[in-house]
Parts: structure tokens; C-alpha cells; sequence
């Protein structure tokens, strides 16, 4: 309160004071210039200059407002940020709704600032969506030589070649990095390049769903290049359990043992194969298991019939008829095929089965018998 009361005293001493300069005389100012004068009181021309010096120091702080952050150059840079922003948004619209053409106008065009990886990848996608696939791998071309993970898995979008798919997916794999379609396409580029074992080593990665068809191409190339039992085994044990136990898996590892001459054991694995299916109460025994059986050497004939007749009594079934008949005919068993080929032919008829019974009606002598299948078999192949 007191230093209020002071500051207020103060003040109208000062006015009075003031007052009393400007009652004892306003004095004057002249000024001489080019043949110019100004003249004018000493007030006038004090109040004046205070005018000037005020407006010079705004004027400069304006100035110096303008230049710094905050001033025009950062609203210009704003104004640039916010429409690069909203030509990003639409940009983003037109790539979820796969509108390419649009979304690479708007992207490609807001990638021209200075760019983030998020910005990069969308304007190469955009890219790629327009079948412009060496333009986005130009774009990506910084952040993969940086090895940056989302530009190496889109990168590996735009190219089919198996070893550039190698050269950015398998670091990412190592490091276990990799989603699963990316992890699919990296086995399959592996395999294309002939490295089957470090296509084997990431496979157990996949689901079985997935994996299912890589395993049978890396199967493939393995099995074939294979001539040593042993060696073989050892190939099939790094096949998926799950794997190991369909029918169809089991009929190609045979048919693999009998070119490896190992044909007891691939009839003992095509006989336990079988019998799986029948306590499983499948509604038909596996044709590829059966075709397989025909594969085997005539050695163990007698047993491998006694094991099928077996089955056959317990499930009857066409096409396992059909495979009895097809031994018996291989053992010269023309009786026995008859009859078996006749049993098939009663549970489904099949060109096959007809074309069957003709061949053993021709070794039994009986050509009219022979000529009348040939003639169905042929009739009923037309009509299907």
C-alpha cells in the first residue's frame, strides 16, 4: 500500500514538473535541410522523436519476427506440412479402397517432401499396385540399403527373382522377423535356387497348411537325388509326423524304397498304411496306397495277397478288388484275377475294371468275353 502511495506521488510530482517546463516557455527546434526548413516547438519535436524511435523498434521487431520460427517462413512451411498431410490421408483412402492410379498421384506427389519410411513404403505400394514395380524399388532403394524391415518385405513383393527374394528375406528369417506369406515365399525361392536344406530349416516355421506344399516340392528334389536307403530314411524322418501319416505321403515314400531296392520295407509300410485306414473306418482305402502295392516286385506275392483278401473281407471295396485282381493277374493267377476283377466290378463299375476283365479273358482264352468288356470299358469311358 505505502509503495503504491509513493509511485502515485511520484507521478504527479513528475506532471507537475512537467507542467512547470512547458508553462515557463515551448521553446522551438529548427531544422535546415536542402534548402528545406522544419520548425517547431521543443515538445513537438520531443514528442516526435519518441514517435520514431517507438515505430523504428516495432518495425524492427516485426522484421525480426518474420525471419525467425514463428514468422511467415514457418507458416509457409505449416501451410506445406498440412497439404502434404491431407494429400497423404487421401492418398491412403485411395490405396485401402486399391484405387492405384489415385493413390499414386497423391502419394508419389506427397513423397516429394522429405520422406519417412511410412511414406516411402505407401508411395511404393502405390507404385506396385500400377504394375510400375522398378520405379518403387528406385523409391525403396534408400531404406533397403539400410536394410529397413518394411522395405525389405515390400521389396520382396515386387520381385519374382529367387535370389534377390533370398538376399532380403533370409536376414529377416534368421532373426525370426518374417510373417508367415513372406516366410512361404523365401522357402519357395530357396527351393527354386536349390538350397534345400536352408529351406528345410525354416519350414517347421509354417503351419502345416502352408508348409504342406513346400515339403512336397523339397521332397521331391530330395527323395530323386537320393540312392541310398539310409540316406533316404533320414530324408523322410525330417518330414512332419502329420505329414508322414497321409496315405498319399506313405505311397510316394514307397514307391521312393522300391527304387532304392527296399521293397520289404515299403510293403510293410503300405500294409500298415491300409490297416490304419480301416480302423479309422474310412469309406475307401486309399487309391495311391493300392497303386503303389502293384509297384512291388512279384517276390512276397502270396503274403501281400493273403493281407488284401483279408481286408477285403472285412471292407469290401472296388478299388481294393481291383488292385487284388491286378496282383493275381501279375502272378499269372488268371482264376483268381477273374474272380477278384468280377468282385470289383460288381461294387463300382469303371472303365478299368472292364479293361481288367478283358485282358484276363484273352489269357483265359475266352475272346468274346474279352471283346464284350473292351466294348463296355470304352462305351462307359465316352459316356463320362
Amino acid at each position: 500500500m505505502k509503495k503504491t502511495l509513493m509511485l502515485l506521488l511520484l507521478a504527479l510530482l513528475s506532471g507537475a514538473g512537467v507542467l512547470w517546463l512547458v508553462a515557463r516557455g515551448s521553446g522551438y527546434v529548427l531544422v535546415n535541410y536542402g534548402g528545406y526548413q522544419l520548425e517547431m516547438s521543443f515538445w513537438t519535436a520531443l514528442l516526435s522523436l519518441l514517435l520514431l524511435i517507438l515505430l523504428l523498434r516495432w518495425g524492427v521487431a516485426v522484421v525480426a519476427w518474420l525471419l525467425r520460427a514463428g514468422g511467415v517462413v514457418q507458416w509457409w512451411r505449416q501451410r506445406r506440412q498440412r497439404s502434404a498431410m491431407s494429400r497423404r490421408e487421401q492418398g491412403l483412402t485411395a490405396l485401402a479402397c486399391g484405387d492405384w492410379p489415385e493413390a499414386k498421384r497423391l502419394l508419389v506427389s506427397a513423397s516429394g517432401q522429405p520422406l519417412l519410411e511410412s511414406d516411402r513404403l505407401l508411395a511404393a505400394r502405390a507404385l506396385h499396385g500400377c504394375c510400375e514395380q522398378q520405379q518403387a524399388l528406385a523409391l525403396l532403394a534408400p531404406a533397403l540399403e539400410q536394410r529397413q524391415r518394411g522395405a525389405l518385405l515390400l521389396a520382396a513383393q515386387l520381385s519374382e527373382k529367387p535370389q534377390q527374394l533370398i538376399a532380403w528375406l533370409e536376414p529377416l528369417a534368421q532373426a525370426k522377423k518374417l510373417p508367415a506369406e513372406p516366410l512361404q515365399r523365401l522357402c519357395a525361392a530357396l527351393l527354386a535356387a536349390g538350397k534345400t536344406a536352408a529351406a528345410l530349416e525354416l519350414l517347421p516355421q509354417l503351419n502345416n497348411a502352408a508348409a504342406e506344399p513346400l515339403y512336397r516340392r523339397w521332397w521331391a528334389v530330395q527323395s530323386t537325388a537320393l540312392d541310398d536307403a539310409k540316406q533316404l530314411q533320414r530324408s523322410w524322418r525330417s518330414v512332419p509326423p502329420a505329414l508322414r501319416e497321409q496315405p498319399a505321403w506313405i505311397a510316394d515314400y514307397a514307391r521312393r524304397l522300391v527304387a532304392v531296392d527296399e521293397p520289404i520295407e515299403a510293403e510293410k509300410l503300405l500294409l500298415k498304411s491300409l490297416q490304419s485306414q480301416l480302423k479309422r473306418s474310412q469309406r475307401h482305402f486309399d487309391r495311391d496306397c493300392l497303386a503303389a502295392l502293384t509297384t512291388l516286385p512279384e517276390s512276397g506275392l502270396n503274403k501281400r495277397l493273403r493281407a488284401l483278401e483279408s481286408l477285403l473281407q472285412q471292407q469290401p471295396d472296388s478299388q481294393l478288388a481291383y488292385t487284388v485282381a491286378r496282383l493275381c493277374q501279375q502272378g499269372q493267377l488268371w482264376g483268381r484275377a477273374r474272380d477278384f476283377a468280377n468282385q470289383a466290378l460288381a461294387l463300382e463299375s469303371s472303365p478299368a475294371v472292364h479293361k481288367l476283365l478283358a485282358e484276363i479273358h484273352l489269357q483265359l482264352g475266352d475272346s468274346a468275353a474279352a471283346a464284350e468288356h473292351f466294348r463296355r470299358g470304352l462305351e462307359l469311358a465316352l459316356s463320362r
